[in-house]
């Protein structure tokens, strides 16, 4: 492509960061500024061993006051991020702006989550969970389907 219809091209359509909507200088395919990427709100904190939940005062058990008088059906449940501000839109372009090439930027950090609390991903299968077929097409896509 020339650069005279490039720079046309980026002036009439320029490429937006999908989180603030600032425009990124640079070629980025899959449309997230660096400063976004940066300010995802990962989770740091202690968290309760199986239903994830963040300990904000030091607790000498790992395990939540609820989880202790709960049986769940899963083993342990894990989170990247919390789920508000930035973290949160970046969720709902993936999920709901049909931007699934975004996912590509937390993926090795998933990874990386999954084999620190259960060992290798590769010792594990992964599904996603199915939608409801109107659900589905309204989308264009299983968000759950583009991760696995």
């Amino acid at each position: 492509m020339s650069n005279l219809f490039e720079k046309t091209l980026n002036f009439i359509f320029p490429n937006l960061c999908y989180v603030c909507e600032t425009i990124i200088q640079e070629k980025n395919y899959f449309r997230i500024c660096k400063k976004c990427l940066e300010e995802l709100e990962r989770i740091k904190k202690p968290v309760c061993q199986i239903c994830g939940k963040i300990f904000y005062t030091s607790m000498p058990e790992k395990i939540c006051s609820f989880c202790k008088f709960n049986k769940y059906t899963f083993q342990k449940c894990i989170s990247l991020g919390l789920y508000r501000g930035k973290f949160k839109k970046f969720i709902h372009q993936f999920k709901f702006g049909q931007h699934y090439s975004i996912i590509q930027y937390i993926i090795p950090e998933l990874i990386e989550l999954i084999n620190k609390n259960f060992g290798s991903y590769t010792d594990y299968i992964f599904t996603f969970i199915p939608m409801h077929p109107e659900e589905k097409n309204k989308r264009g896509y299983n968000h759950t389907e583009v991760i696995v």
